[in-house]
């Protein structure tokens, strides 16, 4: 990073990536943003520059030591036809790092022989403007993989409760009811292994990850037919060329404080929350201690930073347990309480989870920007009715006891959904507030597949018994009531109830996850425009005119490059990591277009670079010098006495089949100077007036030269006298 009188500049490469950054000067916080989203953020402390950058759903912070000199250099210029381009740093030894471009041969890394050979070397403190530049290592592995890596936030709606990967199945030993269901297990269920999964990346998991991932998932109840199973259709529709991984730190159960920090523990496997209700202990059967599950945000944060990865998108559901919502459920279905009291235990627990779960969220938003996850990359999704038979909600007659133990009435269900609203409003709010993106579209698409019809998406508690076993305790309210008064009666319970069931992920939640997360995909695989896009040179080979058309390749996953020339219509295709092609023109004239694509699950295309105009002959065009003088300032001031010896000369650019000038210096003879596609050129006169004129050139040959232009040094600057405190009324004039 450079600073000076006048601005800051700044200079990104990581072998991979390469940014240029450039601001007005500024002292403590500073933030720059380049051209494509990439953020700097800079805090000038002292002698460090301490910061980060932000770019491609990634974080990568810094600190800076001053130094002193010239430190920071950029090319961007031609000699003769040879682009030399590039951006690179001197080290404090005097070894130079960075890369630079030689038409398409790069050097990059430690530059050889400690020099760097290029026309027009220029400090970065210059007026020179930036241009975009991929480094060499972008060309290298332009063929290989481009990683996408999802991330599964939250709790049991996330994690997959109610929908193992293979359901287990309870032994029914007696007839005489259905809540005599035996603790007996004819199949255990099991539940994801854990373990991150991609096409072929190889993730390079110690033992003892591997079984910390696998025991975690048991405990959190982690199943595949939602977020897993968007992924899994994601793979099918994009190519190879996109290795999407997936890793989900979701636990059933879990409160915004098992994301920030909060590790989970406690008696018989149940949380370690303060004040947390026994209706909310999810892991009640598992064999594995739960103080070892580990907050999600730190423990993904590991695990990105350890296989070297991005969070490109995170996926979660919270929120529901911080409002109290299985609190409702239970006190709704108690018929020793009435949920819809105002001193009810569901109306407390919605009071003080509603109080508290905005903050919360800001907790959860700095956490994440603390472990370098984007908030453009944060998804949170609302949740369904698991109630809704048709338009409405079922209740009363229409549930039958064999589904819940009990009938809720009408007002009970009615105060639920109520509560599902107040979830709903939350996670909106969230999502304006932190810059998150909502997950909506499933919303409604659970009308007829509530826990009251034929073919519900939600488990009510037989079903939840057979899917995934007696997995919760069943000594509080409700449960706690009918075995204390009915020894015939035996009450099992499981975690499974009012979750989706397989089917309920697979035809609900998944399609919206699939959906955010193509349109996520989309924008980040969508190349960038090329950049200087331009003609390099014409010819007339066996009666055919043609043109070569050169730019930069500004990105590092592009299939193609499409040309298209207005004039015909043709289409020409480059290949990806090409920077010129030859272009044979049906007529004198072309019109050319260029972008670059990517087939992803579908072809993605850049917007169109500005059309080219060429036309295959000797220019015609007389430049028209428009300027010439001293050199000044970029702050608009008076002469530039550092370059009292040098003058510009400016002049029209209106020849379409130019493709360099000519400025020739009567200097005792004639002295020829090549000048790229820009309007002026700088160059020393030393005290004698000369005069200059220009030509449009091409390959072919030059057009007519402009009138001979007088251009002089501008006389020396002279200070005026220096006044100080006078000995005397009148000392050289000054008072």
């Amino acid at each position: 990073m450079l600073t000076h009188a006048n601005g800051v500049e700044a200079y990104f490469c990581d072998g991979k990536r390469s940014y240029w950054f450039k601001g007005a000067a500024s002292d403590g916080v500073l933030e720059l943003q380049e051209a494509s989203g990439a953020k700097l953020l800079l805090e000038l402390a002292g002698d460090v520059v301490v910061g980060r950058l932000v770019a491609d759903g990634a974080t990568t912070r810094f600190d800076l030591p001053q130094v002193n000199g010239n430190v920071l250099f950029r090319s961007d210029s031609f000699a003769g036809d040879t682009r030399v381009l590039g951006g690179w740093i001197v080290l404090p030894d005097g070894e130079q790092r960075g890369a630079i471009k030689i038409n398409t041969t790069v050097i990059d890394s430690t530059l050889l022989d400690g020099k760097v050979v290029c026309a027009n070397c220029v400090a970065f403190s210059s007026a020179m403007t930036p241009a975009p530049f991929t480094p060499a290592t972008a060309l290298r592995t332009a063929n290989t993989a481009q990683k996408f890596t999802v991330i599964g936030f939250g709790d049991s709606f996330m994690s997959g409760e109610g929908a193992p990967v293979t359901p287990g199945a309870l032994v029914q030993t007696a007839a005489v009811g259905i809540e005599e269901i035996s603790q007996g297990i004819g199949i255990q269920e099991t539940w994801s292994n854990g373990l991150p999964t991609s096409r072929s990346h190889n993730f390079n998991l110690t033992s003892a990850e591997r079984s910390q991932l696998e025991r975690e998932a048991k405990a959190c109840h982690r199943g595949v037919s939602g977020l897993g199973a968007a992924v899994d259709a994601l793979r099918t529709s994009w190519p190879a060329t996109v290795e999407i991984i997936h890793q989900t730190f979701a636990c059933s159960g879990a409160k915004v404080a098992e994301l920030v920090g909060t590790f989970y523990g406690g008696p018989g496997g149940c949380s370690s929350r303060t004040g947390a209700d026994r209706d909310t202990c999810l892991r009640f059967a598992d064999d594995m201690p739960t103080a070892s599950i580990r907050p999600q945000v730190p423990a993904a944060a590991d695990f990105l930073a350890a296989q070297r990865l991005n969070a490109d998108a995170v996926v979660m559901s919270i929120g529901g347990n911080d409002l109290g919502f299985g609190t409702v459920l239970a006190d709704c279905l108690s018929p020793l309480s009435d949920c819809v009291k105002p001193d009810s235990d569901a109306r407390k627990a919605l009071k003080n989870g509603k109080e508290k779960l905005p903050g919360r969220y800001l907790e959860l938003a700095r956490k994440f920007a603390d472990n370098g996850i984007v908030a453009d990359n944060v998804f949170l999704t609302s949740h369904m009715n698991p109630l809704r038979q048709t338009s409405g909600i079922c209740a009363g007659s229409d549930f039958l006891p064999d589904l819940l133990l009990v009938n809720m009435s009408d007002e009970d269900a009615e105060f639920a959904i109520t509560v599902l609203g107040d979830i709903n409003g939350q996670v909106a709010s969230a999502v304006a507030a932190h810059r998150w993106k909502p997950i909506t579209s499933h919303l409604g698409s659970e009308v007829g597949h509530g826990l009251c019809t034929d073919q519900p998406w939600y488990n009510h508690r037989n079903a939840a018994l057979f899917t995934q076993g007696r997995d919760l305790p069943n000594d509080s309210g409700l449960f706690s009531f009918l075995a204390d008064n009915s020894s015939a009666v035996r009450i099992d319970l499981s975690a499974g109830m009012f979750h989706p069931n397989a089917r309920g992920q697979r035809e609900g939640y998944m399609p919206a996850y699939r959906d955010v997360l193509d349109g996520k995909l989309v924008a980040r695989f969508t190349p960038r425009p090329p950049s200087g896009f331009r003609p390099v040179a014409f010819k007339i080979e066996n009666g055919q005119r043609q043109v070569t058309l050169r730019w930069n390749d500004t990105n590092a996953f592009e299939s193609k490059h499409v040309l298209t020339n207005a004039v015909g219509g043709a289409v020409t295709n480059a290949a990806a990591d090409s920077t010129e092609t030859t272009i044979t023109l049906p007529g004198t004239t072309g019109s050319f277009k260029l972008k670059a694509c990517f087939n992803g699950a579908r072809e993605l295309c850049s917007s169109d670079q500005p059309a080219v105009e060429v036309e295959v002959k000797v220019p015609t065009h007389t430049p028209r010098i428009n300027f010439n003088g001293p050199m000044i300032p970029a702050d608009g001031g008076g002469p530039d006495l550092s370059r009292a010896t040098e003058v510009r000369v400016g002049w029209d650019d209106a020849a379409p089949s130019r493709l360099y000038s000519t400025v020739e210096v009567d200097k005792s003879g004639s002295i020829t100077r090549l000048a790229s596609l820009g309007s002026g050129m700088v160059f020393p006169v030393d005290g004698a007036t000369r005069r200059v004129r220009v030509a449009a050139c091409n390959t072919l040959g030059c057009g007519p030269a402009s009138a001979w232009t007088d251009v002089a040094t501008p006389p020396a600057f002279q200070l005026p006298p220096v006044c100080v405190p006078p000995k005397r009324p009148l000392l050289n004039g000054c008072r």
